[in-house]
């Protein structure tokens, strides 16, 4: 594999460039964008004109108003059908305990400047994994999130688990995370949510329920979508649906073996196979 200088100019950033999204602009440049996470500070773009091996300085993200784009923590670019460039990203500005607001902007000058962001969980409880947004061929865009049910009032150290007389957290520990989906058909302007969530039941909930979260969709060639999803199991689950992210199935395993993270589930645009990039781990390797 050939090695990708990534650093350049990365001394100059204050913050992670995690949780982040990358887009080919219409010159032939990438776009890398991420947010600053709960602080104040702008989103950051960087630009690439040699395929991702080297990358330019660090600079601010602007509104058309001429403001920073704050708040900001995962994002996702895509293509918008008119051929805008579409953003979904948490928006922090008003972050609750585990959560933010997930937003959208659009660019209609190729990532110079952004629409102010506007929510897309009137529920204002959802989460989501970066560069996880799906196009259809149709047009409808398709936004996978997830959200957890705790107890209340929220005991503090209910994530706080004992093992071999040592105290860990776990984003999973005292909540149960269900993942479903918004939908817009519209470029942005409206979004509707999935009738229903999914998570996992063994034998229909009689041997437990346990939480599926951090999804990520992908349309397959005949029409359905299929979601992955993070399960604390060792197996990635996966879930679909038959009328385009209006309802998912039950979630069933796959025959990956995965640790419980975060996944990517692309299409090779020159080949049309799907490409899934995760963390692989069994049982015998967990022990080891």
């Amino acid at each position: 594999m050939e090695h990708v200088n990534a650093n350049v100019g990365l001394d100059k950033i204050p913050f992670s460039p995690s949780y982040s999204g990358v887009i080919s602009l219409a010159d032939g440049r990438l776009m890398w964008m991420w947010g600053a996470g709960g602080v104040t500070g702008p989103a950051t773009a960087m630009y690439s004109e040699d395929e991702g091996q080297t990358w330019g300085e660090p600079t601010p993200v602007k509104l058309t108003t001429g403001e920073p784009l704050k708040y900001v923590y995962e994002t996702s670019l895509f293509r918008l059908p008119s051929g805008a460039i579409g953003l979904i990203m948490t928006h922090e500005q008003y972050r609750r305990p585990a959560y933010g607001v997930q937003a959208f902007c659009r660019s209609d000058d190729e990532g110079q400047t952004w629409s102010p962001p506007k929510q897309i969980d009137p529920e204002n409880a959802s989460s989501y994994q970066n560069d996880s947004v799906t196009v259809l061929r149709d047009g409808r865009i398709i936004l996978a999130v997830y959200t957890s049910v705790r107890p209340k009032p929220i005991d503090p150290d209910v994530t706080s688990v004992t093992r071999l007389g040592e105290q860990f957290h776990s984003a999973e520990g005292g909540t149960l995370s269900f993942s479903y989906t918004y939908y817009s058909d519209d470029e942005g302007k409206t979004w509707q949510r999935s009738r229903n969530q999914t998570l996992v039941m063994r034998d229909k909930g009689t041997l437990g329920f346990f939480s599926m979260g951090e999804p990520t969709v992908i349309e397959l060639n005949d029409g359905r979508l299929m979601m992955y999803g993070r399960v604390n199991l060792g197996r990635i689950y996966e879930s679909y649906s038959d009328d385009r992210g209006e309802t998912w199935t039950e979630a069933i395993p796959t025959n990956l073996a995965a640790y419980p993270c975060p996944r990517n589930l692309k299409r090779i645009p020159k080949t049309g196979d799907l490409l899934l990039i995760w963390n692989q781990l069994s049982r015998w390797e967990a022990m080891h």
